[in-house]
């Protein structure tokens, strides 16, 4: 583990080095907090349902890297086939097609961004010099942009 911790932090002082302009720079000097979502597998790799058939039993979980420690926070959705954050959203996208945004902070779900019907959410990407434009991909080519802002969200 403080090998993948220490992999992580290297990694990201690389970006900050990289992106001097960006103005999510730590301050020098300042203890630094990362968020993380992180994919993990269960105590048991996999999980036999049949003698011809294995299912992945990973999970997305959030993290929190402080002072060279993960702490590692409860799965999230096990429905969950794609992830990602902008600012402080976590965007999660499920294997029965449903887009939702969450604080990362809280865990609170803020809202529902688009529903596939009978798709899967394959993709989603984020761009930390724009924020708040979200693509969703789903598994049959639909593609969606969003520029998110409160109003965007369904409350469900």
């Amino acid at each position: 583990m403080k090998e993948r911790i220490d992999e992580i932090t290297t990694s990201t002082k690389f970006w900050f080095s990289k992106h001097k302009d960006s103005s999510f720079l730590p301050l020098e000097g300042k203890d630094v907090a990362i968020w993380l979502l992180v994919l993990s597998n269960s105590d048991a790799q996999h999980e036999h349902l049949s003698s011809n058939h294995l299912a992945n039993t990973s999970r997305w979980r959030l993290a929190l890297l402080v002072k060279d420690t993960m702490i590692l926070g409860s799965t999230l959705d096990p429905r969950a086939a794609t992830v990602s954050a902008s600012l402080d959203h976590g965007i999660m996208g499920r294997e029965d097609g449903l887009v939702y945004m969450w604080e990362l902070s809280t865990g609170t779900r803020l809202g529902v961004l688009h529903h596939f019907e009978g798709g899967r959410v394959s993709c989603i990407a984020t761009d930390e010099s724009r924020p708040e434009v979200v693509a969703v991909a789903a598994n049959d080519g639909q593609l969606l942009l969003y520029l998110h802002n409160q109003e965007n969200l369904v409350k469900k």
